[in-house]
């Protein structure tokens, strides 16, 4: 006997059933669909939010990362600005310095040349005397110019 008002198999009988309870069947199909559809609810919206948060993570560190090239780029300009000014300063002050020093040369050089003019000018006309009047006012004027040379 299968369930109540089945048929009864005695007697080594096959019995073939035909007809079941539709309205167990269709619950069970109802359940199943409402569970499998609660679960693709629930992948699809972690999924989602899966690729939600991925799109705004991979959001952050693009934005982070054009902040760091711009600082960068930043810094590489203002750096490179800096080493053209100190660059310039620098030659600046050695081309001013050597200026300096070719003008205090130029002068004790004609201060030298003055001199033994002034010298040669008084030594005339007085014999063996002018020589060494000479030698010395040249030896002074080399001396002077070195001197102004050197500092």
């Amino acid at each position: 006997m299968i369930g109540e008002r089945g048929v009864s198999a005695e007697g080594g009988s096959t019995v073939t059933i035909n007809a079941l309870d539709g309205d167990v069947v269709n619950r069970a199909f109802a359940y199943g669909n409402d569970v499998g559809g609660k679960a693709f609810d629930l992948a699809g919206e972690s999924v989602n939010a899966v690729l939600g948060f991925g799109g705004k993570a991979m959001a952050a560190a693009l934005d982070a990362q054009a902040d760091a090239l711009a600082f960068a780029d930043s810094n590489a300009t203002r750096n490179t600005t800096a080493a053209y000014n100190f660059s310039s300063d620098a030659l600046g002050e050695a081309f001013s310095f050597g200026g300096n020093a070719l003008n205090k040369a130029f002068g004790a050089a004609e201060n030298a040349t003055a001199l033994v003019k002034d010298a040669y000018a008084d030594a005339k006309g007085r014999g063996a005397l002018t020589d060494k009047i000479l030698i010395a006012a040249v030896g002074a004027m080399a001396l002077v110019a070195f001197a102004a040379v050197k500092k």
